[in-house]
């Protein structure tokens, strides 16, 4: 409950000022949430009627329901690939850390390809 609580706040917090570290926490609050809808479903993949309409009661019940599915899918490849994206964020200057605050550019695109050697599923 403490990882979804720290992600519905932070959820919240973002639209005001958001932060990496606010992204990482509303990732791994979704991916709680994914992980939960999967099991209950006894789906194996995050696809499905019965999945979506799990995952879907989970985000309204605890606060993410205004958050687009496309970012939900990148803030859950953030979290899941915290790793390797702080690595390739060490190797950038100040300023572009800073730039590189908003979900979908740290875990979209470019920088998840040259760390993960995947490409982002939006």
């Amino acid at each position: 409950m403490r990882v979804i609580r720290a992600g519905r706040d932070a959820w919240e917090q973002i639209a005001k000022a958001g932060s990496f570290s606010g992204w990482v926490a509303v990732g791994k609050a979704l991916a709680v949430g994914r992980d939960f809808a999967l099991r209950v479903t006894g789906a194996s993949r995050p696809e499905g009627r019965r999945y979506c309409a799990e995952f879907s009661a989970w985000i309204e019940a605890h606060g993410f329901a205004g958050m687009q599915k496309s970012v939900r899918s990148v803030a859950i490849e953030l979290a899941e690939n915290i790793a390797a994206i702080e690595r390739w964020r060490s190797t950038l200057s100040e300023k572009d850390r800073r730039r590189s605050i908003r979900c979908r550019m740290c875990a979209a695109g470019e920088p998840l390809q040259r760390t993960t050697g995947k490409a982002p599923q939006t």
